[in-house]
């Protein structure tokens, strides 16, 4: 996506389609050791995830 705002709407309208399943929107970056970092969760998410 080309920025966290429009990652956050699209896994807003996953959800709300799907809604019997969890999205996230987040952002990795780094390499070779990777950052994930978080922006928005909807729907059932577990806390620990392995992204």
């Amino acid at each position: 996506m080309r920025g966290p705002a429009s990652a956050i709407e699209r896994a807003k309208g996953y959800w709300r389609i799907l809604g019997h399943a969890g999205a996230i929107a987040f952002v990795r970056t780094g390499y070779p050791e990777f950052t994930t970092t978080v922006f928005r969760r909807f729907g059932s998410v577990p806390d620990e995830l392995e992204i």
